[in-house]
């Protein structure tokens, strides 16, 4: 039952829904964020008249148009590589759980590491270490540990290079979002250099040690993986 519905872009910037494996699916494409998203059909919500059309095939589904265009099929099978072009994965795949947050896929390494080790270790499977950059990602984490038993989990950031100026892994500015507890990051001792979520502080995050060893958990972009 291919079918298409463009929506003017605005409408579609206020649909805040996750994707899920059931019923029928929507891959909306959103010129302005350059990244596909599925969605369930039954909760789209858009904002002006709803007017399906008739679609042959799935060869309009990016366009290269001002509209922003929504494709719907009656399965995953049906998408095809379209949903993996869209970031949509579900299951573990390579060790790798993609059903704990929206847009990346979560493995839990089986040691404790150091931060440098660590960030190597997800670096050679493609990954890096956890980045958070909302809260709802952040609550989605702390249901993970919750559930894992976890104290400690080394983020992604660190401002090993320049006290006070936090970095990605690959040197870039971290994004707006950030749960650091108060007072704090506050480099209270010498090395304390690296994020971490910390369970003992109602998870909120906190800065540590470079050397010291905690729970590691991998991060992969849903987009073109496996």
């Amino acid at each position: 039952m291919p079918q298409s519905q463009q929506y003017p872009r605005a409408a579609v910037l206020t649909i805040f829904i996750s994707a899920c494996l059931e019923s029928y699916f929507l891959l909306v494409v959103v010129p302005e964020l350059n990244k596909p998203t599925l969605l369930k059909l039954r909760v789209v919500l858009a904002s002006g008249q709803i007017v399906l059309e008739n679609n042959s095939g799935l060869e309009n589904w990016f366009p290269n148009t001002a509209l922003t265009t929504v494709g719907v099929v009656d399965s995953v099978i049906e998408c095809g590589m379209l949903c993996k072009e869209a970031g949509f994965v579900s299951g573990t795949i390579n060790g790798y759980n993609c059903d704990i947050v929206d847009d990346s896929c979560l493995k839990l390494l089986s040691n404790k590491r150091t931060w440098s080790f660590a960030s190597a270790e997800c670096a050679s499977e493609g990954a890096t270490l956890l980045y958070i950059d909302s809260n709802s990602e952040q609550l989605a984490i702390q249901q993970f540990m919750a559930d894992q038993g976890l104290s400690n989990v080394w983020l992604g950031i660190n401002d090993v290079t320049v006290e006070g100026d936090w970095r990605n892994e690959d040197g870039t500015k971290p994004s707006a979002y950030n749960n650091f507890k108060l007072g704090q990051p506050d480099d209270q001792f010498p090395g304390q250099d690296c994020g971490k979520v910390r369970e003992k502080d109602g998870y909120e995050w906190d800065d540590d040690k470079c050397i010291n060893v905690d729970s590691v958990i991998c991060e992969i972009k849903k987009v073109g993986f496996p």
